[in-house]
């Protein structure tokens, strides 16, 4: 439309310069005359657009915590605690004997009963080799400083007092193999009454405890075959909450036992 318009205009507007040059001045008044009232063509208005619509706001998706994952407490190990260290024995004497048949001894040891009386007293064969096991390692010709001999360790005033106490003929000698340990099986047997007797109301059952700590028989025996029956006893009735002058040699030994 607006190109046409301009054509238009264009040719009057020719037509007047060439009547003007011509000398034509009426024409060229006529011409533009009749230039200023033709229509002017109309233009459409212009067609608004319709707004673009803004998109719509997408909701985050609502999202859950993630809860923190809960993690176990690290759990207590299961695993056994290491052997004790093996004994030290300060000097040797003699020939010591096989494995084997200080198996047999103290087996034999453990069978034999010296509270000829009670029936009720006896130990069982896993103390005696647990014992024998953190005294001397089975070491027949062991000797300690002190001078406890032996797979047992007895000392000289132990085999004395064993034979006396429970009238042994011939006397056992701490120096044999079958006498030491018969003299470990009867001090054993002897701690079991002297402990049952005043501490466990006579109940001289040598039942399993849960810890090495905690007041039963069979802890006091252990106890007291190296620490002596009086300091066990002084212990236990001293009313504080230890029990035992030796608790980590309760230990070991319990340890031993659970192997045999």
């Amino acid at each position: 439309m607006l190109t046409r318009r301009r054509s238009v205009q264009l040719a009057v507007a020719t037509t007047a310069i060439v009547a003007l040059v011509a000398g034509g001045w009426m024409v060229a008044k006529e011409a533009l005359t009749a230039l200023a009232q033709s229509p002017q063509p109309s233009v459409p208005p212009t067609r608004a657009l319709p707004p673009t619509p803004s998109p719509s706001p997408v909701a985050s998706p609502s999202l859950d915590p993630v809860p923190s994952p809960t993690l176990d407490p690290p759990s207590m190990t299961t695993s056994p605690p290491g052997p004790p260290p093996a004994p030290r024995p300060c000097r040797y004497e003699g020939k010591r004997a096989a494995e084997a048949q200080v198996k047999a001894a103290l087996e034999a040891a453990a069978g034999k009963r010296f509270w000829q009386n009670s029936a009720t007293i006896t130990i069982p064969a896993t103390l005696i080799k647990a014992v024998a096991q953190h005294e001397s390692g089975w070491q027949s010709n062991a000797v300690s400083c002190a001078g406890a001999y032996g797979v047992m360790q007895v000392m000289p005033d132990t085999q004395a007092w064993m034979n006396q106490r429970f009238g042994i003929e011939p006397a056992y000698d701490r120096k044999t193999l079958t006498g030491n340990t018969m003299l470990g099986s009867a001090y054993l047997q002897w701690l079991v009454k002297e402990m049952g007797d005043k501490h466990f109301g006579g109940d001289y059952t040598l039942r399993p405890c849960p810890t090495s700590t905690e007041k039963c028989l069979l802890n006091a025996v252990i106890s007291a075959y190296e620490a002596g029956h009086q300091n066990v006893h002084d212990e236990i009735s001293d009313g504080d909450s230890a029990l035992y002058p030796n608790p980590d040699y309760v230990a070991n030994v319990r340890y031993w036992m659970a192997r045999y």
